[in-house]
């Protein structure tokens, strides 16, 4: 019986959970040898998913992107990373904001910049 995408994600991610960079490096390798040895990798997309979900069932978050008009300081940037423990975090520079923020959390979108505030007025007046 082969193993489903959620049992493997399971697996690597138990296997990852404390390795440094080097053994995440040979770990990652040896997966993806054990995939290509029992024709998984056309599976590799489920598998991928199974993991990104699997990291947000045991760590909450697991990819946060925030757009800002200017870059965040490194106090702010170490501040996100804190909060966001685990999470790839990704930052954006987009003068169109004008000020604020724009933060994505995974699927969800929190839009905090003048630009968007400026947007969500628009949208009020014009339904009046």
């Amino acid at each position: 019986m082969a193993a489903t995408p959620k049992q493997l994600a399971t697996v690597y991610l138990k296997a990852t959970e404390s390795c440094e960079e080097k053994e995440l490096e040979e770990i990652s390798k040896q997966f993806v040898v054990y995939l290509k040895e029992h024709y998984l990798l056309p599976k590799t997309h489920a598998i991928l998913a199974a993991i990104d979900q699997a990291w947000k069932e045991q760590y909450g978050v697991s990819q946060v992107k925030i757009t800002t008009a200017y870059p965040l300081t490194k106090k702010a940037l170490q501040t996100l990373e804190k909060y966001a423990h685990g999470a790839s975090v990704e930052t954006c520079v987009d003068p169109a904001l004008i000020g604020g923020a724009r933060l994505q959390i995974d699927d969800r979108i929190l839009d905090g910049s003048v630009q968007g505030q400026l947007s969500s007025l628009k949208q009020i007046l014009l339904e009046i």
